[in-house]
């Protein structure tokens, strides 16, 4: 944490009283964050989302700072969450009739281009619909498979995303956030302390959130971006089961049957049609046992020789 410079704050004529407890001392100027409280809150926020991804609620990840935008985008879009990266639209969550009637109009646009209808209109309304459409992906772009209101938001600076804070307030929707130390740690269900300025601090609290998401996240069927469908696993234990199948090849077998047993996590990673998931899961599982059980009877065998 250190490296990455999470205790590092801002200059004390900034500060937040309330933020008193979560402060150290001062060091050339600035206040230092307490790591320990950091890391602290750090694991309480990494325990709800892991409990939250287990019963496959939705995240919404708010971070709008430029140089955090590409960090929020590969963090988002690996634990499968909704973001947003760019400008927060006043009512986005409050006025969510309105967002998602723009989301529809959103899709509708996609999908017209997708099948080059736009390219069949007259010049003039082609252009102006296009210009639309990259309005609309540009700040709806990473909630565009949002259906309903996110479950829990992960706000990456409370000052830079007020509105979006005090939206989820309003609407009753936990929180998680990151704040530095002119913050007020008493609004968001789970405040972390540290550094929301440093792209490197940024990058390690998110990372952190993330894999906890990500780790053994329950995956339901959903679309993505080329339309596919993927539709790895909706049950934990089947995800437990593989990754413990996968420790006992590497125990009992060769590289060859790691290798047989790594292509049952196919499904986690690679779009596949819904229509052939259930044949396949089932057949490589199979023959996952199959081949485990043949390999330790063999081993036994030689043993006795």
């Amino acid at each position: 944490m250190m490296e990455a410079g999470v205790h590092f704050g801002h200059e004390p004529r900034n500060w937040n009283p309330r933020m008193a407890p979560f402060i150290s001392g001062k060091r050339k100027g600035i206040h230092i964050t307490n790591l320990t409280k950091t890391a602290r809150f750090l694991s309480e926020a990494c325990d709800l989302a892991f409990d939250a991804a287990s019963t496959g609620k939705q995240f919404l990840i708010v971070g709008t700072k430029k140089k955090a935008a590409d960090s929020v985008t590969r963090a988002a879009i690996r634990a499968r969450c909704h973001y947003v990266n760019k400008k927060w639209l006043r009512g986005m969550l409050t006025n969510w009739y309105t967002t998602e009637t723009r989301l529809r109009e959103f899709r509708d646009l996609r999908t017209e281009q997708k099948t080059g209808k736009l390219n069949s209109l007259p010049k003039r309304d082609a252009t102006m619909l296009k210009r639309q459409l990259s309005h609309l992906e540009r700040y709806l772009g990473g909630i565009k498979y949002m259906t309903r209101l996110p479950d829990i938001v992960i706000i990456l600076d409370q000052q830079e995303e007020y509105t979006a804070l005090q939206e989820c307030i309003t609407l009753g929707i936990p929180t998680i956030s990151l704040i530095d130390t002119n913050s007020d740690p008493d609004l968001a269900d789970i405040s972390i302390p540290a550094n929301d300025d440093a792209i490197a601090s940024i990058g390690l609290i998110l990372n952190k959130l993330v894999f906890a998401i990500w780790a053994l996240l329950p995956w339901k069927i959903i679309k993505l971006p080329h339309g596919e469908l993927a539709a790895p696993t909706n049950d934990i234990n089947t995800t437990v089961a593989l990754a413990l199948l996968t420790s006992v090849a590497y125990f009992y077998a060769a590289d060859e049957l790691v290798v047989v047993v790594l292509v049952s996590l196919v499904p986690l990673v690679v779009p596949i049609p819904v229509m052939f998931l259930g044949l396949f899961t089932s057949g490589i599982q199979a023959l996952i046992f199959a081949t485990l059980a043949a390999a330790y009877i063999g081993e036994s065998m030689e043993g006795h020789h």
